[in-house]
């Protein structure tokens, strides 16, 4: 019970900062997701220059 819950307060702390991110034109991340002990996050990577 601890480790869930401590698991699912990091995917909400991570998911705010992801919210926030999304609202900047140049956000690069493009997802999260958690599951099997894993934390995935999806980088869309930004122009080239």
């Amino acid at each position: 019970m601890g480790m869930c819950s401590r698991q699912e307060r990091i995917q909400k702390d991570i998911d705010v900062v992801i919210q926030k991110s999304r609202a900047e034109k140049d956000c690069l991340f493009a997802d999260f997701r958690y599951s099997d002990s894993t934390f995935t996050f999806t980088y869309v990577g930004g122009p080239r220059r």
